[in-house]
């Protein structure tokens, strides 16, 4: 038996939101979804900043900036403050460099990855994951890479600084 709450319909296909199969709260209206149109919007973010990833915009210092914001924005405001004291904005990035936008995006993409192929974290078996998800897990392994590259160039201290 379904456990009916408060949640009302999924903004996106109408069907009832259940306890059973609420999926997130997205864009930057924190809209509510079932867990099938959240999982659709993760996998559209994914696909979105890989590909930016793979654009010659990926070396244009605005461009990342947008793309960072819009990601959050995508994501229902990952970067605000739960009770909105923070929120954040282009020019919040103004202080990094190239590398800086560049790896900040990356960690954005390995974590949506990440949650992808290991949807319940350490409690799965690891290997069975990325057996459902090998193109992910590839995926993931080569933004692990480039990330790692792109890092070498930060002075991390400063980074972290600010």
């Amino acid at each position: 038996m379904k456990n009916k709450t408060e949640w009302g319909n999924c903004s996106r296909c109408g069907k009832e939101i259940t306890d059973n199969n609420f999926g997130d709260s997205i864009e930057a209206e924190e809209v509510l979804v079932c867990d099938s149109c959240a999982e659709k919007h993760r996998l559209h973010i994914i696909t979105e900043l890989n590909n930016f990833r793979q654009g010659k915009e990926f070396n244009d210092k605005l461009a990342l900036r947008k793309k960072i914001l819009w990601s959050s924005e995508q994501l229902g405001n990952w970067f605000d403050a739960g009770d909105k004291s923070y929120i954040e904005s282009v020019s919040d990035y103004d202080n990094y460099n190239l590398f800086e936008l560049q790896v900040t995006l990356l960690d954005t993409l390995q974590t949506l990855l990440e949650n992808y192929i290991y949807p319940n974290g350490l409690e799965e078996d690891l290997d069975e994951a990325i057996k459902r998800n090998p193109e992910m897990e590839k995926l993931r392994l080569e933004v692990r890479e480039q990330q790692g590259r792109i890092a070498s160039y930060i002075d991390t201290k400063e980074f972290i600084d600010k």
